[in-house]
């Protein structure tokens, strides 16, 4: 065989590989926006099956049992605004408008909800912080996602509640104990939440390894920083203030879902901005599997 011949059989191979490459990338980009297409036509389907329901049915009066308080509403109201459970139980038929609809949630807010829907507006100004805390929990079961979302940017984050993988505790002797086994565990840490407001970095929360620490925020809030300080505590032998750096932080609105948003940096021992992947979430999360976490200061700083 001529080395004509030869080339033209290595470039005519190099093609079909080529080609098959190409292929393999190619089919599952069209799947996907099939599927993306699929679904764009469903909801179209959706929300013509909803305007044909408002045209037909708007002034029918739909009741509502809230946990023994009755409440009285129209159709038009409900599907005033579209994706909240109310629009979507009626566009997906899986009620009967025409009896009464038992809801297991206090009746205490309901009515603001109804009103909401009928007029796209809530008062924040009539309502104190107690009662918005209830509300926006409310909001969020009604899947109410503008108002939750508007809501979350008028909370103040603040840090609610925190878990943790474990103590982190040292044995420790006086001098004239030295040796004489009445010595005690000392536990790192003051493990205090609102200790973690404090820029002195000798108090905080640390935890053993594998380590996690969990904080759970106020309200859901979107942000894409935290300033961040690790704990000092060098009065403990063996403890190290850069305990934690480069654990991987994830955030999560449910707490069992995480999103990794990015990572300690190395030079931990100072209180610093870190920069993150934009996230919505309540709960923000400290991972290291090979190193125990020691957190003296933390701030979530909200979009």
């Amino acid at each position: 065989m001529s080395k004509s011949m030869l080339d033209n059989k290595y470039f005519e191979n190099q093609l079909n590989e080529l080609s098959i490459k190409l292929q393999k990338l190619v089919t599952p980009l069209s799947d996907e926006l099939n599927e993306m297409k699929k679904k764009e036509l469903e909801w179209e389907d959706i929300e013509k099956h909803g305007e044909k329901i408002v045209k037909a049915q708007a002034d029918q009066v739909v009741s509502f049992n809230v946990s023994g308080q009755i409440f009285q509403t129209t159709i038009g109201t409900l599907m005033n605004i579209k994706d909240t459970l109310f629009y979507n139980l009626i566009v997906s038929e899986r009620v009967n408008l025409d009896q009464e609809i038992f809801i297991n949630r206090s009746p205490k807010h309901f009515s603001n909800i109804i009103n909401y829907l009928r007029t796209k507006h809530f008062s924040f100004e009539k309502h104190r912080s107690e009662e918005m805390d209830e509300f926006y929990i409310e909001a969020q079961y009604y899947e109410l996602n503008d108002l939750v979302q508007e809501m979350g940017n008028r909370f103040e984050c603040s840090l609610l509640n925190f878990t943790r993988s474990g103590n982190v505790s040292y044995y420790y002797e006086n001098e004239d104990e030295i040796g004489t086994g009445n010595g005690r565990d000392i536990q790192v840490g003051t493990n205090f939440l609102e200790d973690l407001n404090e820029t002195c970095l000798n108090t905080g929360i640390c935890t053993s390894s594998p380590a996690y620490i969990i904080i759970e925020l106020n309200h859901e809030f979107e942000f894409e920083e935290i300033v961040i300080g690790g704990y000092d505590g060098t009065k403990y032998e063996g403890w190290f203030i850069g305990n934690g750096s480069l654990s991987t932080i994830l955030t999560s609105s449910n707490g069992k879902q995480w999103t990794k948003v990015g990572e300690i940096p190395t030079n931990y021992g100072q209180i610093q901005s870190v920069k993150l992947l934009k996230s919505i979430g309540k709960y923000i999360k400290f991972f290291n599997e090979d190193s125990q976490i020691g957190i003296g200061y933390l701030k979530i700083v909200t979009i």
